[in-house]
């Protein structure tokens, strides 16, 4: 059991401290690297419900590789934190339960 804490606080330590992330949103990361595409290609969307995203996503082969590398970034973030969640809830279903 031990060993599940120690390789969940690795990857959650890992998400929490990720240079960039570390004072920031992963949003406001994101922002700020394609604050330039984003007024480029994307200026007069209305924001909000994910328009921005889906009008970035249309221009995806013209954004600039540092938001590129934003978004590759935030995507491999949100799926290592996917992945401790799962892995916590399966390694305490039984507390879950009967807690």
């Amino acid at each position: 059991m031990i060993k599940k804490w120690l390789w969940l606080t690795v990857v959650l330590g890992s998400l929490a401290g990720s240079g960039a992330y570390a004072q920031d949103t992963l949003l406001d990361h994101l922002v700020d690297a394609c604050e330039g595409d984003i007024q480029k290609f994307c200026s007069q969307v209305t924001p909000g419900e994910g328009h921005i995203l889906h009008c970035m996503a249309a221009y995806s082969d013209q954004i600039s590789g540092q938001c590129d590398y934003a978004f590759y970034q935030a995507a491999t973030l949100l799926e290592q934190l996917s992945m401790a969640i799962s892995y916590l809830a399966e390694s305490c279903a039984a507390d879950i339960e009967t807690f």
